[in-house]
């Protein structure tokens, strides 16, 4: 099966000292928001994606329910990152749900599952009746 090709989102600009960078900014373990500046679009969907990774082992280190629902969990959590449209917000959330004990990881995984397959426009119809469309 062919590769889905990675679309690569859009950034805000800045000028540093003349040079024009991209930047976007995240949240880390901590909560706080960190920038990240490069000089090209695919150079900080790079740089976004091996953040989101570190943040996750962040998170793994702090985990202290099942290891193994919460690596399942979180791999699946970056795998549909990488191909759906990227939303950071969803994923910290999601992520810092892994580490809590208060959810079944399984649970924190279907609902990020089903997010951001509403976010990308592909979610399921569930209100209503998909033959004769009644509610």
């Amino acid at each position: 099966m062919a590769k889905k090709k990675q679309s690569v989102p859009e950034y805000g600009t800045v000028t540093r000292k003349g040079t024009l960078y991209y930047r976007t900014r995240i949240t880390d373990a901590d909560g706080k928001q960190v920038s990240l500046y490069a000089t090209t679009c695919e150079e900080l969907y790079e740089k976004q994606l091996e953040a989101h990774e570190a943040l996750a082992a962040a998170l793994l280190a702090q985990d202290s329910g099942n290891a193994e629902t919460y690596k399942a969990a979180m791999q699946s959590l970056l795998e549909l990152s990488k191909y759906l449209t990227p939303n950071d917000k969803l994923l910290y959330q999601s992520l810092r749900a892994l580490a809590s004990s208060a959810y079944d990881n399984r649970l924190v995984r279907a609902v990020f599952e089903l997010k951001a397959l509403a976010v990308n426009g592909e979610a399921p119809n569930v209100f209503s009746c998909l033959s004769c469309g009644s509610i």
